[in-house]
């Protein structure tokens, strides 16, 4: 069966909107009540397949509740909220994907005239954002209340599909409601794992033990967590059973930035400040680890900038960030990435500064989360504080290697199609002001050795 005005089914074409997680609700209600199903459904599936079921688990037009007959879900890598994960991560617009997405997947699929779509939803996808730069009623539909699951669930987290699933994939554990909740951690391809014999046997054990009532199948017993610590693209560290996400036993240690290039623990710094160009500009940090270290969970970047800008016209800039890991020789250590990347970074993540403002009720210390609601434009000489959150990652550094963390005015580790438009910065310099004062630090989620 397909969504409504897709692939034959009439109806108005959209994405993610109210009409289709109400036309999956019922559905699921009907295929409970045919001769041959015996009333139990379970979903899975990836992407786009696993994105629907956050919307039909807490289905806004049945009062944020799941079908009756939906017993369990298994959404492998899915977005959760359309702007936050995708189309204006971190105040950046994506300049890629929707194009990409929109000529390659959702127009040739739809039943009827592409303009109707338009006049549904104002626009294609790649112009979203330009009718709405923030977070409006229009994104708040497309967003997914998953907060509101209350399904038993299975929910997957890639490592290696940041700028895609990764964040969606993480709050689709830590936020459902449910109390029976399992994730499956990797650092692959989503669709060479989801087809994998280990993973197919492990959705099938779940779905067993809550459809089929096999419950003596030893599901019960799994532990929440199934982490997959990496060493490098190629290499897994260690599998583990966890408990919950993120570890209770993180050590969040704060490493300050220096203007010689360093991470250091120190905090007793003097304050300096140091700059790149403002449109094809970077500076990089380098923390080198003396012994094994495991970093698992979600990094941060709390840093103070400055716009300096020759003609004093402009008033807003773009950041982007990512950290690599070097190993003993000082090469750049590849891990895999999104849409087939095979060359890609740890974790990477963006800001507009004029976006900066955070939302106190859901920021924490460890995740910061932006409301999105204004521009904050800066005025000559101001110097702002930026908290930038990376998507989640895991990986083991063995002693002698190093983590490095690069501030850009450009994506220096772009991963097509997830380009962003970069217009925003022009010449000029975007200033580091770091110590005194100025607590710029990159926090990182270090697990102690057992």
């Amino acid at each position: 069966m397909n969504l409504p005005g897709y692939g034959g089914s009439t109806g108005e074409a959209s994405v993610f909107d109210r009409n289709q997680s109400r036309a999956y609700y019922e559905v699921i209600e009907w295929v409970a009540e045919q001769d041959w199903c015996d009333g139990n459904v379970g979903l899975n599936g990836v992407s786009f397949l696993a994105i629907s079921q956050y919307h039909v688990a807490a289905c806004r037009d049945y009062g944020n509740k799941a079908p009756k007959a939906l017993k369990c879900i298994s959404p492998w890598e899915g977005i959760t909220d359309m702007y936050r994960d995708l189309v204006n991560w971190g105040g950046v617009p994506q300049d890629g994907f929707p194009a990409f997405w929109w000529e390659t997947e959702v127009k040739p699929s739809m039943t009827g005239d592409p303009q109707l779509f338009i006049e549904n939803q104002g626009s294609t996808p790649p112009d979203f954002i330009q009718n709405h730069p923030f977070f409006d009623e229009f994104w708040e539909e497309k967003w997914a209340p998953v907060e509101q699951i209350e399904v038993p669930i299975l929910t997957c987290v890639s490592f290696s599909d940041v700028g895609l699933h990764t964040n969606g994939g993480y709050r689709s554990f830590m936020d459902v409601k449910s109390k029976e909740k399992w994730m499956y951690t990797h650092r692959g391809g989503k669709w060479d794992v989801y087809y994998s014999p280990e993973v197919q046997e492990h959705t099938l054990k779940f779905m067993d033990y809550y459809l089929k009532g096999k419950t003596d199948n030893g599901w019960d017993k799994v532990a929440p967590v199934r982490l997959e610590v990496r060493s490098d693209r190629d290499t897994i560290y260690e599998v583990r059973a966890e408990h919950e996400w993120p570890l209770a036993r993180t050590q969040y240690d704060r490493f300050y930035l220096t203007d010689d290039h360093k991470l250091t623990l120190n905090h007793e710094i003097k304050e300096s400040e140091i700059s790149y160009h403002g449109k094809k500009g970077s500076q990089s940090f380098r923390l080198r680890f003396t012994e094994g270290t495991e970093v698992s969970g979600h990094a941060k970047l709390k840093i103070w900038m400055e716009l300096r800008n020759p003609q004093g016209k402009q008033a807003d800039f773009h950041l982007h960030t990512v950290l690599n890991k070097y190993d003993k020789n000082g090469q750049r250590v590849p891990f895999y990435g999104t849409v087939g990347n095979k060359n890609d970074v740890l974790t990477r993540g963006h800001m507009r500064a004029s976006l900066r403002e955070l939302d106190k009720e859901k920021s924490t210390d460890i995740i910061p989360y932006h409301s999105f609601q204004r521009y904050q434009k800066l005025i000559p000489g101001e110097i702002v504080c930026l908290e930038i959150p990376f998507p989640p990652t895991s990986v083991f550094f063995y002693e002698g290697e190093s983590l490095e963390l690069t501030v850009a005015s450009y994506e220096i580790f772009q991963n097509a199609p997830m380009m962003k438009d970069n217009s925003l910065n022009q010449e000029g310099k975007h200033v580091i002001h770091m110590g005194g004062k100025y607590d710029t630090f990159l926090q990182l989620p270090m697990i102690p050795r057992s």
